[in-house]
């Protein structure tokens, strides 16, 4: 897994096991449409095109001559989502269901984060009650998100969310712009799928902290103070405990959608009208960042490898790894610590790692009780550390939510050398600061020295070259 150059220490020689922690930025590496704008734009789709559907039955606009000509609005990114949102709109039944599950508490508060209060109620509101007087909309907002009013600019909010004035009034291609903002917006304070249970973090603790990175700037000018409903009444608990197992539920239905969409060309594609091997596809994962450890060990790391791996601990909900790793038959034993999509029993939940007090009604949404109650299978940590081994740790965020696994594999003395890979310099600071956070200052420094003076109990971070691609012969 790690090729040391020749100072090699007799301690790396020791090293019986390559365990590699995987999180959703594996799978994003992979091509696999799973990230957290993508599932977000995916269920926003679904309302907005029914909303353009009834305007069209009212006959407030007319009906597109064919699905080509819709499609000549839609940028290539997101047609994906806009058709797989079509295909939605075709079972009535299911329509019907998502739409009620957009207005649960917990899913409403969430998308709320994301949209803004009065947005997202647009979004979701049919556009019946809104024909008042034979006028197409009660509010000037609706008119100009759906691309039917010329924007004035009167207010600051589509500035603040750097929407471009030529955007608007133009039908579709208007609103799923604004949607694009939004997200773009969203993601300088929400970052991947850990900010999702970071968000179940604040709604069972309240945390201030959590509550600046949730409810940024715009929202704290216009003097608005958000708190957790559910931690100030815990008897919101069972509602919210719902909500939480429909957001679950519709995540895990997106998945499946696109991992069926997706695997067969992204993870067994064709490379010269043959398959693509397991040794290219993890060859052309890790090639990035080659470089970029050889120059923070200076040398002393030479190549890393994917190929040679004992264990996979994957907090992933798909079989990415799992279709990987079969092609060559290898025995790899991977371990679903959230559940996965296949046993149906994916896991949301938080870790408390400030063993925060709490009211006993709010215990079902950390983690652990979600396994349970999900008969998510054991994972024996313990019996994989238990003799010396190497980490790698490849598109995971280090979050605090995962802190429970992530300390022991961190802090045990049988680790030899961790790798992490950050995507960006962003990434890396953010993931610094977590596993910081996680296992403490001290440890930390410790880690971090030991690398330096070619010690065990090691830590080095990776960032990823995006000019080093490998090519078609996996060079």
């Amino acid at each position: 897994m790690i090729k040391y150059s020749n100072c090699l220490k007799n301690w790396c020689q020791l090293t019986k096991n390559n365990i590699l922690v995987i999180g959703n930025g594996f799978d994003l590496a992979c091509g696999l449409k799973t990230s957290y704008s993508d599932f977000v734009k995916y269920l926003v789709f679904i309302p907005v095109l029914n909303n353009y559907k009834m305007l069209i039955k009212y006959g407030q606009i007319k009906e597109f001559q064919s699905i080509n000509e819709l499609e000549k609005e839609i940028r290539e990114e997101d047609k994906l989502f806009f058709f797989m949102a079509l295909k939605t709109l075709s079972d009535a039944e299911k329509t019907d269901k998502i739409l009620k599950m957009l207005k649960h508490p917990f899913i409403k508060d969430f998308f709320e984060v994301v949209f803004s209060i009065d947005l997202f109620s647009i979004i979701l509101e049919p556009f019946s009650p809104l024909y008042n007087n034979s006028k197409l909309f009660s509010s000037q907002t609706a008119s100009e998100f759906y691309g039917f009013k010329e924007l004035s600019f009167s207010s600051d909010f589509w500035n603040y969310l750097d929407v471009k004035k030529i955007v608007f009034n133009k039908g579709i291609y208007t609103c799923i712009s604004i949607i694009n903002s939004h997200l773009n917006y969203a993601k300088k304070s929400i970052n991947g799928w850990l900010d999702v249970e970071q968000f179940i973090e604040f709604l069972v603790l309240n945390s201030k902290e959590l509550s600046l990175k949730f409810y940024p700037s715009y929202f704290k000018e216009k003097q608005v103070l958000y708190s957790s409903p559910l931690f100030e009444n815990p008897n919101l608990a069972p509602e919210y405990y719902k909500g939480l197992k429909f957001f679950s539920k519709l995540f895990s239905d997106y998945l499946c959608c696109i991992y069926s969409k997706q695997s067969s060309l992204l993870i067994c594609g064709e490379q010269e009208n043959n398959k693509v091997t397991k040794h290219y596809l993890l060859k052309k994962l890790i090639s990035p960042y080659i470089s970029s450890i050889k120059g923070n060990s200076e040398n002393y790391i030479q190549d890393l490898s994917m190929s040679k791996i004992d264990f996979v601990i994957d907090y992933n909900y798909t079989q990415t790894i799992k279709d990987i790793y079969s092609q060559e038959n290898q025995k790899v034993k991977i371990f679903h610590v959230n559940g996965s999509v296949e046993s149906k029993n994916i896991v949301f939940g938080y870790t408390n790692l400030s063993n925060a007090n709490i009211h006993k009604d709010l215990y079902s949404f950390e983690k652990e009780s979600q396994r349970n109650s999900n008969n998510v299978n054991y994972f024996p940590l313990s019996s994989i550390i238990h003799s010396p081994y190497n980490l790698m740790i490849y598109g995971h965020s280090c979050s605090t939510a995962d802190s429970d696994i992530l300390k022991e594999l961190f802090t045990n003395k049988n680790l030899g050398t961790a790798i992490v890979f950050c995507y960006t310099e962003v990434d890396y600071e953010s993931i610094k600061n977590n596993i910081r956070s996680i296992v403490g200052k001290v440890k930390f420094r410790e880690l971090c020295d030991n690398f330096c003076n070619r010690n065990k109990n090691a830590i080095c971070f990776s960032i990823k070259d995006l000019t080093k691609e490998v090519d078609s012969n996996g060079n």
